[in-house]
């Protein structure tokens, strides 16, 4: 879901931490390295979500955290 997407409630930031938390698997588009989903990545692996990391244009390792086996 994207944030423009979601209306149930004011506070969209314990919505998609929410959403985040309760999925099964997350899909992580690192292309433009945007803090949001740097943050949105964390809190996935603090809820051990499945995470699906993609990234398009010029190829560069992820951040220390996010370089797991997963």
């Amino acid at each position: 879901r994207f944030g423009e997407s979601i209306g149930e409630r004011n506070d969209i930031y314990r919505v998609i931490i929410d959403n985040i938390k309760h999925a099964f698997v997350m899909v992580a588009d690192l292309s433009d390295m945007r803090p949001n989903i740097l943050i949105e990545s964390g809190i996935a692996i603090g809820a051990d979500v499945h995470i699906f990391y993609v990234q398009g244009g010029e190829v560069h390792r992820p951040p220390v955290m996010l370089g797991s086996p997963q």
